[in-house]
């Protein structure tokens, strides 16, 4: 049902104006530049990278049985470009099932980078626990990865004097913040934890035991691990044995890889041709860059790209067309207008309706 809903809900929201890839692109999180600017656009954010493991056959798979249903419909434009649209049929059943999808639990854009770091740290370190607190050093552990290990051993260190009243106080923590989950969802949380000659259900267990879609299982841990993130660093003195677990972790998806490289240079007033030079990349690569730079940057100075002209033009087609099209913008503005402009109009018109920066 969760899955079910999530796929209407991001097809509404794009209104015909992109394919079914494109969701599957958004839950996966891809940091394409049109992914990115797509997530923001359509207000699809809290769906970004929520579910990054998913197999394309399985959603393609789930996609159909949604357009057999009558809830979803592919079209062909005359052109030959595809896109889907959410039915009647669809919108009715996501306000029939409105109530008993938590939707609000996900935050996807914003905890992108950290909610796996930190709930591997706290599935390893809640089995380390409840192991060395019987005196048992010698265990498999539940998760296998190097840097995760790395971080339970040198975490273990600092509070091994006081390893009981830690365990206590992580215990605490752990059920005040369950407390707010409905009793089966905090069941189902708490089931996937391993500990002293126990192992934690997998999602497949848990879908059969509370019979729900294994997809529901998970989409539904992300979206508590995403609600857990934000009370933690809310209040951060209120978990002081759950926040050392992601105080590291820095703030969330931000510029990485090449983009960053790209920022860094931005910053030093370099032009987009310099920044070209200088990284032997070509112009279009930087443009994508800068087009994602000003997601970003509340400072983005707009108006050093785009002309107030063809800021009123574009910002016209826009609305003309009620579209998010960068074909359909193209077509409607004079021709001298690139598409890189059209990329940052799009994001400075998200900034506009989310109330954010202004244009200069």
């Amino acid at each position: 049902m969760i899955f079910n809903g999530i796929l209407l809900t991001a097809a509404k929201q794009i209104k015909q104006e992109r394919s079914t890839s494109s969701i599957y692109h958004l839950l996966t999180g891809s940091r394409s530049i049109q992914t990115l600017q797509d997530a923001h656009i359509f207000s699809n954010q809290a769906f970004f990278g929520i579910y990054r493991g998913l197999r394309k056959q399985i959603f393609d798979e789930k996609i159909t049985a949604l357009i057999q249903a009558g809830f979803l419909e592919e079209t062909v434009e005359e052109k030959g470009r595809q896109a889907v649209r959410c039915l009647p049929e669809g919108e009715t059943w996501l306000a029939a099932h409105q109530s008993r999808i938590p939707f609000h639990y996900f935050q996807g854009f914003l905890y992108f980078d950290k909610a796996d770091v930190f709930y591997n740290r706290l599935l390893l370190l809640v089995q380390t626990l409840s192991n060395t607190n019987e005196s048992n050093f010698s265990f498999i552990p539940v998760i296998h990865q190097p840097a995760t290990e790395r971080f339970v051993r040198q975490f273990y260190k600092q509070i091994k004097e006081n390893e009981r009243s830690y365990l206590e106080e992580l215990y605490d923590e752990l059920v005040q913040l369950l407390a707010a989950f409905p009793e089966e969802e905090a069941q189902i949380f708490i089931d996937r934890f391993s500990g002293y000659n126990h192992y934690g259900k997998s999602l497949d267990q848990l879908a059969i035991q509370y019979n729900r879609e294994a997809a529901d299982i998970r989409l539904l841990l992300v979206g508590m691990i995403h609600m857990l993130l934000q009370k933690i660093e809310i209040s951060q003195s209120d978990y002081s044995a759950l926040y050392p677990l992601v105080a590291d972790l820095g703030q969330t998806v931000k510029l990485v890889g090449s983009p960053g490289k790209t920022y860094d240079l931005f910053k030093q007033g370099l032009t987009p041709e310099e920044i070209s030079r200088i990284r032997s990349l070509k112009i279009n690569t930087i443009y994508d860059h800068l087009a994602e730079i000003a997601l970003y940057d509340p400072a983005f100075p707009f108006s050093d790209y785009v002309s107030e002209r063809d800021t009123k033009e574009i910002l016209q087609a826009i609305q003309e067309t009620n579209s998010f099209k960068l074909k359909t913008i193209k077509e409607n503005v004079h021709p001298e207008i690139s598409f890189f402009q059209i990329r940052l109009m799009l994001v400075f018109h998200h900034k506009l309706r989310e109330g954010g920066s202004r244009h200069g």
